[in-house]
């Protein structure tokens, strides 16, 4: 067993995200302490303290029965809370709904960074919906019902080996695995997810994140009549646990057991969360000899019985498949005005910007521009995608290319060597294509420094606006709502009204097909006088300006509504003050 600082386990870390070849094991330190439908999140020591409360407030215990209660494992006082005879059924499901579910993150909790890492799927611990309420992770499934095996390619799965407290609340048989016997008859009923289980610990490349792997009621205390062998079969594979300090000679011997192959630990448990984020996004990176990847991408169009159309539509599923390299067009895809204007100007070979909102069509205009060119080689660099330097040097030295950047896949200080280079990508007769947001002052103000300082000029780029809306208009052949409108029958999606904004109508037809989609778990959350006044005048002007922000005192309750809120609240800016 190797013990490693993060430091040392880097690189390997970076190659098993890349290779997208590690799966996680999701414990209680990914939600405890959020806020829940009526209170927070336990730890698992708050939760154990609770049932030894219970079980003495029962009063069926004599002194010496309670006194071997507290000093019990774990796993013994669930076997004690978990009698009908000392606990009441709805007493215990009273607390399961109050604490574990509804669960929210603060905007700055970093460890919501572990959800934008593209897992193959998630293991989780947890009854809590902490995962499917704030990740596209929210296809579940449960230890005690049959799946399609299909299912872990078609959607991004969260396995919930404890149960589900959705399940809990609706169903009188909703199931929860807190005691070995409940683990071991829910696998016993799911011979599908047993031997899942069983393959993926002996061959696969398993991280346990925020498990402490003592007296935990999961795969590793499985019933004997149902084992799974900690012995790797395959010796190139891990188990890795990433731990808040060095551990002891007795943390390693625990860890052994268990089968751990390596011990990565951390200062505290935000660095842990920090080197996720940080490891993911060395591992997106686009390196020099990657470029293949993203210049020979399969196209794949969808008929309109594909499962597949609703989930673009409500969920804003990426049109990337990074793993087959495909990108899907829905059915409901169509050609946007915008693309003419971009195709026509592109003889010019310039350095263009595509500026519009959250939630505008800006990563589906760049799709619609790979598929369109036919005379070039087009490389296209998704939202999930990052660029290294070296890439970026290459494709300025490429001629003839239209290299098309959505938003995030480049970072400041490359977006400025694209435009230092603008030039150069005009002799060179290619078009470089960003997408940025139209509230992202920072890259704006890049390039009116850029101009002030004379390092580019005006001619060298192209800036264009992509709007929020459907373009109506008389001409049929201009008219994007009339095209939109007469696939979206096909697909059981409500039409489009003249005005109303892509993120409106999503919202509305999530209510029309009683459905989540993707902004389902923004809510609202007043808590002060300010922030009800916010909201009301947000509701009432549409659109505030910063000097009533100041007018009114609102400037806490904005920047934390711009955080909350996004992207159903924007700020926009002037670019006047220079």
């Amino acid at each position: 067993m190797n013990i490693l600082t993060a430091e040392e386990f880097e690189a390997t870390m970076v190659i098993l995200l890349k290779r997208g070849i590690l799966i996680p094991v999701l414990g209680a330190g990914i939600s405890v302490g959020c806020r829940s439908h009526c209170g927070k999140v336990p730890s698992g020591t708050e939760y154990k303290e609770y049932m030894i409360k219970t079980l003495k407030e029962s009063d069926t215990f004599s002194s010496e029965e309670i006194a071997k209660i507290e000093t019990s494992q774990f796993s013994q006082i669930c076997h004690y809370y978990e009698d009908d005879d000392n606990i009441s059924d709805k007493v215990r499901v009273d607390y399961l709904i109050q604490n574990f579910s509804n669960i929210e993150y603060d905007s700055d909790d970093i460890r919501t960074n572990i959800f934008d890492i593209n897992w193959p799927y998630i293991y989780t611990l947890n009854l809590d919906d902490a995962i499917e309420k704030n990740s596209s992770y929210n296809t579940k499934i449960l230890p005690n019902r049959e799946c399609r095996e299909e299912i872990f390619d078609e959607s991004r799965c969260v396995v919930k080996l404890h149960g589900d407290i959705e399940d809990i609340r609706k169903y009188k048989d909703g199931s929860k695995v807190f005691t070995t016997q409940e683990y071991a008859a829910s696998l016993s009923s799911n011979s599908f997810l047993l031997n899942k289980l069983r393959n993926d610990y002996a061959n696969q490349n398993i991280l346990f994140i925020g498990c402490s792997l003592e007296d935990e009621m999961d795969l590793l205390t499985i019933n004997k009549s149902f084992p799974i062998k900690y012995t790797k079969e395959n010796k190139s594979s891990k188990t890795i646990i990433f731990v808040k300090g060095k551990p002891g000679k007795l943390q390693q011997s625990n860890f052994k057991n268990y089968g751990i192959t390596d011990v990565v630990w951390f200062d505290d448990y935000q660095a842990i969360y920090s080197f996720l984020s940080a490891t993911w996004e060395k591992a997106s990176l686009v390196q020099d000899d990657d470029l293949g990847f993203y210049e020979n991408i399969k196209i794949q169009n969808l008929s309109q019985f594909d499962v597949k159309n609703q989930e673009f539509f409500l969920l804003g599923h990426s049109l990337m498949d990074t793993e087959s390299l495909t990108i899907m067009y829905p059915y409901f895809f169509i050609t946007r005005n915008i693309i003419r204007e971009i195709l026509d100007s592109m003889n010019q070979n310039k350095v263009h910007l595509v500026s519009g909102r959250r939630v505008s069509g800006k990563s589906y205009l760049l799709a619609d521009i790979y598929r369109s060119i036919r005379d070039k080689q087009v490389y296209l660099f998704d939202g999930t995608s990052r660029v290294s330097d070296t890439a970026l040097e290459r494709l300025f030295d490429s001629k003839n290319i239209v290299a098309l950047f959505d938003i995030g896949t480049i970072n400041r200080n490359q977006f400025e060597k694209i435009l230092l280079n603008a030039k150069r990508i005009n002799t060179n007769c290619s078009n470089f294509i960003v997408n940025v947001n139209f509230n992202d002052s920072d890259t704006f103000g890049i390039v009116k420094w850029k101009l002030q300082e004379g390092k580019i000029g005006n001619s060298d780029i192209l800036h264009h606006t992509i709007s929020n809306k459907w373009h109506y208009d008389k001409s049929k052949d201009q008219n994007e709502l009339q095209k939109i409108n007469e696939l979206l029958p096909f697909l059981k999606i409500p039409i489009y009204k003249k005005k109303e904004s892509f993120l409106d109508h999503i919202i509305f037809s999530e209510k029309e097909l009683g459905v989540q989609s993707q902004f389902s778990k923004k809510r609202v959350h007043i808590k002060t006088i300010k922030e009800l006044v916010l909201l009301i005048m947000l509701a009432i002007r549409e659109k505030i300006y910063s000097v009533e922000i100041i007018s009114f005192s609102l400037e806490n309750e904005i920047i934390d509504a711009l955080h909350e809120y996004e992207p159903f609240i924007e700020k926009g800016d002037t670019y006047a003050f220079e």
